[in-house]
């Protein structure tokens, strides 16, 4: 309830959240332009861009073990053109991938939602990009 109310707030009109997780829920949805809004958000927080840019990372328990976590966005570890990103992946979303892109000095947001290929349409969507600004 308090996500849903975090969302209205935001303007994120299409969207619901059933759960915390982002697993799938009837009362779970949301659209490109919502994600790229809240992205938006996010990426104005200097902690979140950071997290969102690391190509690895690794966490230490109260125990003192630490674990490695790996980036799913592949393109984030190869193509220096994609600077942050996020991944996520359910059974009814599909593959999709939030990615921010770094041409000319400036930034753009791509968002793809229910993909059967996210790494290999973003690699179509930023050869369309670099032509366009060629």
């Amino acid at each position: 309830a308090e996500m849903n109310e975090r969302a209205k707030v935001l303007g994120l009109t299409a969207t619901s959240f059933e759960n915390s997780t982002g697993f799938d829920g009837n009362l779970q949805y949301s659209t490109a332009h919502d994600v790229a809004n809240l992205a938006t958000y996010a990426l104005r927080i200097p902690e979140l861009r950071a997290r969102l840019s690391l190509s690895n990372a690794a966490v230490t328990s109260k125990e003192g073990t630490r674990v490695a976590l790996e980036q799913t966005h592949h393109l984030l570890q190869t193509d220096t053109v994609v600077v942050a990103g996020k991944t996520g992946t359910t059974d009814a979303a599909g593959q999709c991938l939030m990615s921010v892109v770094r041409e000319n000095n400036r930034d753009y947001l791509v968002v793809l939602l229910a993909s059967r290929e996210r790494y290999r349409d973003m690699q179509v969507l930023l050869s369309v990009l670099a032509s366009l600004l060629a």
